[in-house]
């Protein structure tokens, strides 16, 4: 049987990894009164005959160093993510090692803090926008909150006394 706290922050790793993933796939960091920005694609809302509808365009080639960053970190923090649920998963096999969960805690910890890190120079470079940012923006900070979280309550899980205590 699995422990609370490990089955939480498993629980929250995987919450974590989907909303960072989500955050990094759509185009709602920036909200402006006729458009989207994200990190992948500008949709700009265009009327037509058939009334207003979005038109997305892709970003490719017109990146900033800053932008490469915060995708490079955005992607990177889903995978740190996903590679503490699975070192999670191992751990909770009988006769495990106590390095798994150490991992997971490092993975955890890790994935928080790129996620973090992407947020910060996102809101760095685009402070004139404070007030817009939008869905992607705020799913992929509380991600970022998540994964620390978890690698907290898993370093609490390793230094309490009981029956997972591996130190």
């Amino acid at each position: 049987m699995m422990n609370r706290a490990l089955v939480l922050s498993m629980v929250i790793c995987v919450v974590g990894t989907i909303m960072a993933s989500i955050g990094t796939g759509i185009p709602y960091w920036i909200r402006k009164v006729d458009s989207n920005i994200g990190l992948w694609q500008i949709c700009s809302k265009v009327s037509s005959d058939n009334g207003a509808e979005y038109v997305c365009s892709s970003r490719e080639g017109k990146d900033a160093d800053w932008l490469i960053s915060v995708k490079v970190l955005t992607i990177s923090g889903s995978i740190f993510l996903a590679l503490s649920v699975f070192f999670i998963g191992l751990f909770s096999k009988e006769n495990a090692s106590s390095v798994l969960i150490r991992c997971a805690i490092v993975m955890s910890a890790l994935g928080g803090m790129a996620l973090i890190a992407a947020v910060v120079v996102f809101v760095v470079e685009n402070q004139d926008f404070r007030a817009d940012f939008h869905a992607s923006f705020y799913l992929t900070l509380i991600s970022g909150a998540d994964g620390l979280l978890a690698s907290l309550l898993m370093l609490i899980l390793i230094r309490v006394p009981g029956e997972y205590n591996t130190i």
